[in-house]
């Protein structure tokens, strides 16, 4: 077995298998793609292609769709953080399907050009402003010191390359209707993928939740928050926790309780809470940083990067004195 020597801030084994820091053709440690030994037999394949036509649109077959959701599509940060959180179906980053269809090899990461072409999109996405503030409530629980807010967190190391976060969803194409759109009208060109059960089950059965199993064991994340009780089988099912009991932990800051469930795999803890919105949801700020300090518990003061973006931990904005490491 070959091993890593390298030592940075995505390996949080020094010395361990490549594996670990190498999954699906990506070197974590150094960014870079790797040989073409080293990629699956789909991706060594290059791009796939529908040759069906249907109103103008190509009909994508049941193979090519399976090897495409297979991927890295609608996954974002940092895989080797031992923070994950997920999703059933995607708010952003969710799978396209137009041209020849390309297996992705790396997830999408918020870096500077990401943040400065969405700036006004960001403002929008409220389940990933509950995720920072989780975050940080967690950085502010293991390493004791004055973290910075959320929305600065946010708006500059959230979902960074090496960041300390990682999400991904369980289906890349969102599975409930976009404005006046309805799934038939969205995807009634694809036969593969309807009705949608079929494209839930293609998920559940094929190279989706096998490819997210797989980085599961390969990355070991310390805790993988899944958000919405209400899919908790498929979570379960996905991460293969299936076999694994759980028990119950109410959370209740000074909110109304809300249940959390916790299963254990070995140096994994899979919580399962409600989702981040609703009157049944982690929807307050204190539901949000309880919530940041319970999944404390299973992390170091190493799990977390360093922040070194140029950000006040506090009022008055970004600091005029250029990049300095903050505390936390």
């Amino acid at each position: 077995m070959f091993s890593c020597n390298l030592s940075c801030s995505a390996c949080r084994w020094p010395a361990a298998p490549v594996l670990n820091a190498r999954i699906n053709g990506y070197d974590f440690c150094n960014n870079n793609a790797l040989d073409s030994s080293m990629k699956p037999r789909i991706s060594m394949a290059g791009s796939l292609g529908g040759g069906i036509r249907e109103g103008g649109e190509i009909a994508y077959s049941e193979k090519e769709l399976d090897a495409y959701f297979g991927s890295y599509i609608g996954m974002e940060g940092n895989p080797a953080a031992a923070v994950w959180f997920c999703e059933n179906t995607p708010h952003t980053g969710a799978a396209t399907l137009s041209g020849p269809l390309a297996p992705r090899e790396a997830p999408a990461a918020w870096d500077r050009s990401f943040r400065q072409q969405r700036q006004v999109e960001m403002a929008r996405w409220q389940t990933q402003q509950k995720i920072a503030r989780i975050m940080v409530a967690a950085r502010r629980a293991v390493l004791g010191a004055r973290a910075c807010g959320w929305e600065p967190y946010f708006r500059h190391h959230l979902f960074a390359p090496q960041g300390g976060e990682f999400k991904l969803c369980l289906f890349p194409l969102p599975t409930s209707s976009s404005g006046n759109r309805s799934w038939s009208s969205t995807y009634g060109a694809q036969p593969a993928l309807n009705p949608q059960s079929r494209f839930i089950e293609l998920c559940r059965g094929g190279g989706r939740f096998q490819f997210i199993a797989r980085l599961r064991r390969h990355m070991r994340p310390k805790v993988i928050v899944c958000l919405g009780a209400r899919h908790a089988d498929d979570f379960l099912r996905g991460f293969e926790f299936s076999h694994v009991p759980g028990v119950e932990h109410i959370l209740q800051p000074a909110d109304l309780p809300k249940t959390l469930r916790v299963h254990v795999d070995g140096d994994t803890a899979l919580v399962i809470c409600p989702a981040l919105a609703g009157a049944a949801g982690l929807s307050s700020d204190v539901l949000l940083d309880a919530m940041g300090g319970y999944i404390a518990q299973w992390l170091v003061p190493a799990d977390f990067p360093p922040l070194l973006k140029p950000v006040r931990c506090g009022p008055g904005g970004e600091d005029a004195a250029g990049p300095q490491q903050m505390a936390a």
